[in-house]
């Protein structure tokens, strides 16, 4: 993987897809991005249930087409993203009671994995202990 500078979540690739607020930001981020082959799957499997017209296929290819780049998750990557969610879950408030998904644990893994910073569109990631830089998703 040469050139990769940001890995992206699932919700910055569909407010690309869905023409949603920010995404002209993840157009220009996606030709040097990188996205998990679990989250591209959130991707391909809601964009529809959104309202995208085309088939996941068609999906997946003109992604593809931007340089976005699909990057497998490994065992350890499993591991660190069960720890991931378990820490977001016991750390919750009853006045933020937000915690990590399962997507959003791998990739925040993958990240740390590969040393690269993370973006997407859930502003309480900055609130976590990451062995990464997150940068929230702007624009629109």
């Amino acid at each position: 993987m040469t050139g990769r500078r940001v890995v992206v979540d699932a919700s910055a690739v569909l407010a690309f897809v869905l023409r949603e607020r920010a995404a002209a930001v993840v157009a220009q981020i996606l030709p040097y991005a990188v996205i998990t082959a679990a989250n591209m799957t959130e991707v391909l499997y809601r964009a529809p249930e959104r309202g995208y017209r085309n088939s996941p296929q068609t999906l997946f290819a003109e992604l593809l087409s931007t340089d976005l780049e699909v990057e497998p998750v490994t065992e350890d990557d499993s591991v660190r993203a069960a720890e991931l969610v378990a820490a977001s879950r016991a750390a919750r408030s009853t006045a933020d009671d937000r915690s990590l998904s399962l997507g959003d644990g791998i990739c925040i893994a993958v990240a740390e994995r590969l040393g690269l910073p993370v973006t997407g569109g859930d502003t309480h990631w900055g609130t976590l202990d990451l062995k990464t830089q997150f940068f929230p998703l702007r624009g629109g």
